[in-house]
């Protein structure tokens, strides 16, 4: 089993561990889509822990449709811009990446901000023996 992502079936969530907290660190989450991704950060250094992405099926549904999340069957790419520009040519932190199937990564401004999150591989990994709890 991976520990930096896993796909909880009965939750139909998917988690993606970027870092792991100090012991003793102040944890805020924040719900970035409603109903839909959620972000557990450092308070006092705005770092990243946790991104959680709820409601996964309704996500890979056909007729689903939301400005901020956006599935490319064809690639298997899941794009999710948490900001009016989710540039997704800019810089990058690589979270997790297999040999050829998975990878996910966040987007970031020059200065740093974070615009988004890309996953490639989406279906592979929620559907994978690997990925599945």
């Amino acid at each position: 089993m991976q520990d930096n992502i896993k796909y909880f079936k009965k939750e139909d969530r998917f988690y993606i561990l970027t870092d792991y907290p100090y012991d003793g660190a102040a944890i805020n989450t924040t719900e970035v889509i409603k109903d839909y991704v959620f972000l557990d950060f450092d308070a006092n250094s705005g770092g990243i822990y946790l991104a959680e992405i709820y409601k996964v099926t309704d996500i890979l549904e056909a007729s689903f449709s939301h400005e901020k999340i956006k599935y490319d069957d064809d690639t298997d790419s899941l794009s999710i811009s948490l900001t009016p520009n989710n540039d997704t040519e800019g810089p990058c932190d690589l979270v997790f990446r297999t040999d050829k199937e998975v990878m996910v990564s966040l987007n970031r401004t020059e200065v740093g901000n974070l615009t988004g999150i890309d996953i490639v591989g989406f279906q592979f990994a929620i559907n994978h023996k690997d990925f599945i709890v």
